[in-house]
């Protein structure tokens, strides 16, 4: 018996897809690029505006033979990869960064230049004061 998976991936995905799903038995059978416009009128506040959206992507085509040798170790971890690959973390978006920023990394930046300009300060007392005080003691003790 065969079976047969379809996806959509990216145009820059495509033979990175391609590749992954050889390793898991799938033999790859097509490609096509799909680019799809879609124009359609909305009102907005009283004015009317022509909206236009655009998808493009690739639908690729895979079969695997399930009596192959090893089908259900590859399945296995196939489903395996996939899930991992799912629960990757996304990241961080522009806005999510801008917050942290404020909110975090902005104050500790404060606090660090404020610590450095006390450590500053206090570099200048020990070498105008404390150290020519212990000199000056030194001296008087002979």
């Amino acid at each position: 018996m065969t079976e047969t998976k379809s996806m959509k991936v990216s145009t820059e995905q495509e033979q990175e897809c391609i590749d992954s799903m050889r390793d898991f038995g799938w033999e790859f059978k097509s490609s096509q690029e799909i680019n799809v416009k879609d124009s359609h009128l909305e009102s907005r506040g009283g004015s009317l505006y022509n909206v236009t959206t655009s998808e493009n992507y690739v639908k690729l085509v895979f079969s695997r033979d399930t009596n192959m040798p090893h089908y259900a170790e590859l399945k296995q971890l196939e489903n395996t990869y996939y899930s991992t690959l799912a629960a990757q973390p996304s990241p961080i978006s522009g806005k999510t960064a801008a917050v942290l920023f404020i909110l975090l990394i902005f104050p500790c930046v404060l606090y660090i230049m404020s610590k450095t300009k006390q450590r500053k300060e206090w570099e200048k007392n020990m070498a105008e004061v404390a150290l020519p005080a212990r000199e000056k003691a030194r001296s008087l003790l002979g």
